[in-house]
């Protein structure tokens, strides 16, 4: 993404996208022999008396799919978690994120019941103690508010018999049929009295089954009646109102309920008997054709799932849901961003949809966005979402080394937020990726796309071909070979320039009118472009005045920036812009907290800071903490092929027909922190040759290949005397490309940005591999992609929205049981 940034916060994009955990989904309708029902077992119906003797093994395994974990009770009781083990949640004693299965307590110990939430886990043993382990900051381990310190006992009751992990809270029922619950959530008390307990506290009736989910709660009492509390802000209690209820409220009059399972802000159910199928029922919200009425349309009552009377099992995620019927075969519909419909494809579906593999499955479960089913064979398989090693497979949808997309002829790259944009040599442009906002361009605006699609313009007469192009965070813009500028995708911001207000598009829309375009950043909120007379305009998001026209005032079209001037080229950050001049100087503007504009009154780290010699010096990298450059293989060769890149800057030879612009004088230097509403010089003189914002920091070239870097980051890259460098793009890491055409990175690697095959954090660049020949290197937000001169195009990292160009799997298995 290199000179748009575009984020909408450092380290804490999470937040955008996170949908809190629901408990392990819910369950079957007749419960097998010595297994103690809860709605995500999946033979789940009423409470059994007994608890099984320490003897005593399950006759189906149990599984708990949490926000970013899961874990599985085998047929030999063992216990098993692997995913994301932050706080502890993967119960293993690490915090190191475990990608395959780790046992949970001891060989010997005996477990017949597992609850996933979004910290935290819950396990009843066999013996009937109930054990929690995870975040305990909202009390939902039961032992008082902090960090749950390994595997801790909830009270020493030996009565427990099955447990349900919500968001921030834990519910129980004991042999007694007696409802306990404990923690916290915003929108929801666990049963009657305060918002909040630290303990557990009994729900008033006798109950056979609880499902929690994220912020609302359900359970069947004795008799068979429903009842739900908690949130209910799009009517999933399904009381008929969108009233919040913090002590149980009845759903309908119906007496013959025998499963439940709760999503996000939607529930879904089983009726009939407790020793045969029945009709699955679902309410609440349906933004995402989660209900399988075929529509997107909300119920705050229940309503049938179709004319089928033979479920079984039904299990709800965040958003989508799954069920088993009679016959074996697993059905799924709903969200499907992530593939957890498990059809091959990302587009959700409003009805049940077969899951493959026939009549072979005995189980299922559904996480937020993922979902694993037991086959008869003992197999387990999983799918949907794998970001943090939930499916189990070491890292599938995080690839620490470059993958060689299929094919060549590529001849620019620029990396978004969670999708990638190529132009090809034949001038047409291919994006793939997230696309929640049309950000591909394909006149869609909600499947996600791994493989590479085509985008178009409306203009018939020169479709399709363009010359240089720029990714932002959830938009993209290119221009034309006519010289015309378009844009695509989020406009919450005004970026795409249209003039129009706010509304995204998914189909090019065109920037202001002409044909007077030269190069274009494209970053979070705001976007930038210099036109064929060196001028400098931008648009979109100004609260930090990055756009440069002395105000804090979004624009929705192109403003010009302040100063006038002869401009080369620019590079827009999250909330900063620098741009470089045609005698080389380089000047920057927006927000200046981290020191990024490069000033001489900004902090330590902001003003550049000399790097080498000034001038040329041979290409070796000298240094003790960079390794020693590998010998170049085959592919380094550099053939003279002309490839194109937005970044590079205008020639110094001025178009004659254009009229020759006054440079105004310095305005000024702006103080440390403070927003710059103008250009301001940076703190060093030029020339420099090249300016890329990141995030919050800066980094430049000069015309003999030195780098520096000024701002947040300290990387080392920028401290070398090294005069090697050709291409570069920073955000969390840097990468930069040799004039021997070997790549270099450092940084932040969580999710295998740096190429380096691992996912260590890493203070000292490492090589991008195999080989060299690389021409151009552009980070995202969490992936990175480099393009070679041969044409090819390689990419590493997260691929969570198929960024990288790979179909991600649409089911693996995890293991036998």
């Amino acid at each position: 993404m290199s000179e748009r940034r575009r984020f909408i916060g450092r380290r804490g994009v999470l937040l955008l996208t996170t949908v809190l955990a629901t408990a392990s989904p819910a369950a079957a309708v007749a419960a097998p022999a010595r297994v103690p029902a809860r709605v995500s077992n999946p033979a789940a119906a009423a409470l059994p008396a007994p608890v099984p003797s320490p003897a005593a093994v399950p006759s189906s395994p149990t599984m708990g799919i949490g926000y970013s974990h899961a874990c599985w009770i085998k047929l030999d009781a063992t216990l098993w978690c692997w995913g994301y083990a932050l706080f502890g949640r993967t119960g293993n004693g690490e915090q190191a994120d475990p990608n395959t299965p780790v046992l949970v307590g001891s060989q010997e110990d005996r477990w017949i019941d597992v609850g996933a939430g979004h910290h935290h886990t819950c396990g009843v043993r066999d013996n009937g103690t109930l054990w929690c382990w995870g975040s305990d900051l909202n009390g939902e381990i039961g032992d008082g508010p902090g960090l749950g310190d390994g595997l801790i006992q909830v009270g020493a009751e030996t009565t427990w018999a099955a447990v349900s992990a919500g968001s921030t809270f834990t519910c129980g029922l004991r042999r007694d049929r007696s409802l306990w619950c404990w923690g916290s959530h915003a929108a929801t008390a666990p049963g009657d009295g305060p918002s909040r307990r630290d303990s557990p506290t009994q729900v008033t009736g006798q109950w056979t089954a609880v499902e929690a989910g994220p912020e609302h709660t359900c359970a069947i009492r004795e008799g068979g009646t429903l009842w739900c509390w908690g949130s209910n802000f799009s009517g999933q209690l399904g009381d008929g109102t969108l009233t919040t209820r913090r002590s149980p409220v009845q759903v309908g009059r119906s007496t013959d309920w025998t499963a439940v399972s709760s999503g996000t802000e939607y529930t879904c159910g089983l009726r009939g008997s407790a020793k045969s199928a029945g009709t699955l029922w679902c309410w609440g919200s349906n933004t995402d054709g989660g209900l399988g009425n075929g529509t997107r349309i909300h119920r705050y009552v229940p309503g049938l799932v179709g004319d089928r009377r033979d479920w079984v099992q039904v299990a709800a995620g965040a958003r989508h849901v799954c069920g088993r019927t009679a016959d074996g075969t697993v059905w799924c519909w709903g969200d499907n961003r992530y593939g957890q419909v498990a059809d091959g494809s990302t587009i959700d579906r409003y009805r049940p949809t077969p899951v493959p593999g026939g009549r072979t499955w005995r189980g299922v479960w559904s996480g937020p966005f993922l979902t694993c089913g037991t086959q008869v064979d003992g197999h387990v398989h999983c799918w949907g979402e794998d970001e943090y090693g939930q499916l189990s497979l070491g890292d599938s949808k995080v690839m620490p080394s470059p993958h060689r997309l299929p094919g060549g002829g590529w001849a620019e790259l620029s990396s978004g937020g969670y999708h990638t944009c190529a132009l090809r040599r034949d001038t047409t442009v291919w994006c793939w990726g997230e696309n929640s906002y049309g950000q591909l361009g394909d006149g869609l605006s909600s499947s996600t796309s791994s493989a590479p699609v085509r985008v178009g313009v409306p203009d018939a007469e020169v479709r399709d071909t363009f010359r240089t192009l720029s990714a932002g965070a959830m938009y993209t813009c290119a221009i034309r070979s006519n010289g015309t500028l378009w844009c695509w995708g989020q406009n919450w911001d005004g970026q795409l320039g249209n003039g129009s207000g706010f509304s995204s598009q998914p189909t090019p829309t065109q920037v202001a009118p002409g044909t007077v375009w030269h190069a274009v950043s494209a970053g979070t909120g705001h976007t930038c472009g210099v036109r064929r007379d060196r001028s400098l305009w931008c648009w979109g998001d100004n609260s930090h005045g990055q756009l440069g026209d002395g105000t804090h005032d979004t624009a929705l079209a192109p403003v010009p920036v302040q100063a006038g001037g002869l401009w080369k080229a620019v590079s827009v950050g999250r909330a900063h812009t620098c741009a470089l001049r045609s005698e080389g100087s380089v000047w920057c503007w927006g927000g200046d907290e981290s020191g990024q504009l490069g000033l001489e009154s900004s902090s330590p780290a902001g003003a550049p800071a000399s790097t080498g010699t000034d001038g040329p010096t041979d290409d070796t990298v000298r240094g003790s903490d960079l390794p020693a450059v590998p010998a170049p293989g085959p592919d380094s060769a550099v053939p003279d092929v002309p490839l194109l890149d937005s970044r590079r800057p205008l020639p110094d030879e001025q178009d004659p027909d254009l009229p020759d612009l006054p440079d105004p004088s310095d305005p000024g230097v702006g103080g440390s922190g403070a927003d710059v509403l103008a250009p301001t010089r940076t703190g060093q003189d030029g020339p420099w040759a090249r300016v890329v914002s990141g995030q919050d920091s800066t980094c430049a070239l000069r015309p003999w290949g030195t780098l520096s870097c000024w701002g947040e980051d300290d990387f080392v890259l920028g401290r070398l005397p090294a005069s090697a460098w050709t291409s570069l793009d920073v955000d969390d890491t840097l990468c930069a490309v040799r004039n021997t055409g070997s790549l270099w990175c450092e940084g932040e690697n969580a999710w295998g940005q740096l190429g380096a095959g691992t996912r260590a954090p890493l203070a000292d660049p490492v090589p991008v591999g195999p080989g060299g020949g690389w021409a151009q290197v552009d980070n995202g937000l969490w992936h990175a992609c480099g393009l070679r001169f041969d044409g090819s195009l390689s990419c590493w990292g997260s691929n969570k929205y198929g960024q990288l160009g790979v179909l991600n799997p649409t089911m693996v298995r995890v293991s036998d049981l």
